[in-house]
């Protein structure tokens, strides 16, 4: 007589444990999550909240722990604004701790999460932006974010203009180049012409980082037409939509060094020495700032 398989159909509370620890990229736990918006987005906002209570202990302690990283994208695809303001906090913490926690979805997803979860309402990114306790790299997502309101129209291209301008003001008091220069070459591409005499200045008392933009660029940037940018706005904003999760995080390098060793064990090859998660993170504490930042130009354009 052929025994019966009989496999139990995936609940909720198990596949929003599965997205808890690091291990292969979990399609189905992702999937049962997105099918179920309501049930899931209290769940995936009580994840932020214990990390927001203890986020040393995660950032530092549970190498392991990814389920914030899960949470912050499908929170951002699901488009819940009841996680915006949680979503701030968490990415206002500590320099260290953020980039520790998140890495390279600051500079790769944030600023469309902050976009979709805000409902419209750009209040607390604003906030963001001129924090400047908040880590620099959060403050250049939030400002991408509000361009991406411009862009939608949530805000007219006056208005994203004054934000830009006083930010970048703000910036060159702060002697933040890298913002400084994030926040002169989108001014330049809105054509805030009125802006360049202050940012010449800026770059003058060497206040422009030329590493991340050069000021060729952001000169060039005055004589494309408005039309050019509003294209390269929309290409930038079809290329970070969070509607397909599976896209934007299947392929995350993490995902895949699980993959390879999930791989290499049931072909019974011989054992690879895979890094922890703990390893995976200081290699990665060893990128300069400026690939960072590179990373983010790329985006732009």
């Amino acid at each position: 007589m052929t025994d019966v398989v009989i496999q139990k159909e995936l609940g909720l509370q198990d596949a929003i444990s599965l997205l808890s620890f690091l291990g292969p990229y979990q399609r189905e736990a992702v999937d049962k999550v997105t099918a179920n918006r309501e049930e899931s987005i209290p769940l995936l906002i009580n994840n932020l909240k214990d990390v927001l209570e203890c986020p040393g202990h995660y950032a530092y302690e549970e190498p392991n722990f990814i389920g914030h990283i899960y949470s912050v994208m499908l929170l951002g695809h699901f488009k819940a604004t009841e996680a915006h303001q949680l979503i701030i906090n968490l990415f206002s913490l500590p320099e260290n701790i953020v980039d520790n926690l998140f890495d390279d979805l600051i500079t790769e997803n944030l600023h469309m999460i902050l976009f979709n979860t805000s409902g419209g309402d750009l209040s607390a990114m604003k906030k963001m932006l001129f924090n400047n306790h908040v880590y620099m790299y959060s403050r250049s997502a939030a400002l991408d974010a509000i361009e991406f309101a411009f862009y939608k129209e949530v805000i007219t291209r006056e208005e994203f203009i004054n934000i830009t301008e006083h930010f970048f003001q703000q910036c060159c008091e702060e002697n933040n180049s890298f913002l400084v220069s994030c926040a002169g070459y989108t001014a330049a591409r809105a054509h805030a012409e009125h802006l360049m005499p202050q940012i010449e200045e800026a770059n003058k008392q060497g206040l422009f980082d030329n590493q991340f933009v050069s000021m060729d660029e952001v000169r060039h940037s005055l004589t494309t037409p408005i039309e050019d940018y509003i294209t390269k706005i929309a290409e930038s904003f079809k290329r970070s939509q969070l509607d397909d999760p599976h896209k934007q995080m299947e392929c995350w390098a993490f995902f895949q060094e699980e993959k390879e060793k999930y791989n290499s064990f049931k072909k019974n090859e011989k054992k690879l020495s895979t890094p922890s998660t703990k390893v995976i993170k200081q290699r990665k504490k060893s990128k300069s700032k400026q690939a960072k930042a590179a990373r983010k130009k790329n985006r732009k354009k």
